[in-house]
């Protein structure tokens, strides 16, 4: 009798699960990466075709936006933090925090960028940011200073970049081509901003590193996903 009342018992767990799968509506969703095409499907009980295509960009965004002048580059900078805002994203942590972290990338990001643009008028707005950290102060005063001071400092540099690059005897030609030029004050100005200053200050701030995790985690969305069709490489 213990037998047959357990698989009873079995049997009642059984049919209890199977609504569960009947219960399923399965909808396909066709996307695509740089080599691939997929059909991904998705119960379309729990997710809706534009969260998921949202979530897809999320997971594969390019954080980039510039200008040339403060006009296009705030333009820029609100397309794209408006796009990221209004994204209708599968809601789990590690895709909230992405979301969240990428926005603060991008307005720490523009904070400095605001900085970049107004220095080709103004370099004297680039006092006051990072002004703890010794190497940005020393390309600041350079900037700021112009003249020998900035000139100095540009030699300084591109003598620091010949130890880290594959042809130094070019770069160091290129610089002293340059530097018989009537505009070198010019060419040293916008060398030092973009290859010193910018690229300390840029390591300063704070970064959302898109390991290809995300990705991953968006595949996980899905009951299975088909391969299509494959560029060759």
């Amino acid at each position: 009798m213990k037998k047959v009342g357990f698989s009873i018992a079995i049997l009642m767990t059984a049919l209890s699960v199977l609504p569960v799968f009947a219960q399923k509506k399965l909808a396909v969703l066709d996307f695509s990466d740089d080599l691939c095409i997929y059909k991904g499907y998705y119960d379309a009980n729990k997710y809706t075709e534009t969260v998921l295509k949202d979530t897809y960009f999320l997971s594969r965004a390019a954080l980039y936006f510039d200008g040339d002048n403060l006009e296009e580059l705030k333009s820029s900078y609100d397309t794209l933090k408006n796009q990221f805002s209004s994204l209708k994203i599968v809601q789990t942590p590690d895709f909230i925090m992405a979301r969240d972290s990428m926005l603060r990338y991008l307005e720490e990001s523009y904070d400095i960028q605001q900085i970049r643009v107004g220095a080709a008028d103004d370099p004297k707005c680039l006092k006051g940011k990072f002004e703890n950290n010794k190497q940005v102060q020393q390309y600041v005063t350079a900037l700021v200073d112009g003249g020998d001071v900035l000139l100095k400092e540009y030699g300084q540099l591109v003598k620091e970049q010949m130890e880290r690059n594959a042809y130094p005897e070019a770069l160091w030609k290129k610089y002293e081509a340059n530097m018989k030029l009537d505009h070198r004050q010019e060419i040293a100005f916008d060398y030092v901003l973009t290859y010193g200053w910018w690229n300390q200050v840029n390591d300063l701030i704070y970064h959302y590193d898109n390991d290809g995790t995300l990705t991953e985690k968006f595949y996980e969305l899905f009951e299975r996903v088909v391969t299509v069709d494959c560029d060759e490489v």
